[in-house]
């Protein structure tokens, strides 16, 4: 096997490890330690990819209600994932609910329940 292709094959696997860590229902400590040292990976992509996973990890260690935790506290990182294709963007102001408390807050919580229910 070249060089080239081991280096695809294992970024390849990298990427799936650190998205892994957010289907998981928590990001333990052993987790984040993993994922700060994919975050000093060579490969730019693996390593900004791990830092906002880690960010996520560190800022929302469950899974269950992370979307709303984030759109309500750290929008920053709620765009960052929008960016990397983590999440669905979110739709124009003017198509929200102008009744919802936290329009945005609840538009990631509802592509997040959709998504939950298209993988069973």
């Amino acid at each position: 096997m070249s060089q080239n292709a081991r280096e695809k094959r294992d970024a390849l696997m990298h990427e799936r490890e650190i998205l892994g860590f957010l289907e998981q229902s928590h990001i333990s400590p052993r987790n984040l330690a993993r994922l700060r040292t994919l975050g000093r990976s060579e490969d730019t992509r693996i390593a900004d990819l791990a830092q906002l996973v880690l960010d996520v990890g560190a800022a929302t260690p469950f899974r269950r209600r992370r979307i709303r935790i984030l759109a309500r506290e750290r929008r920053d990182i709620l765009n960052r994932m929008e960016k990397a294709g983590l999440i669905t963007p979110q739709p124009p102001r003017e198509d929200m609910d102008r009744y919802d408390i936290d329009p945005v807050a609840a538009w990631y919580e509802w592509v997040e329940y959709a998504r939950s229910c298209g993988d069973e």
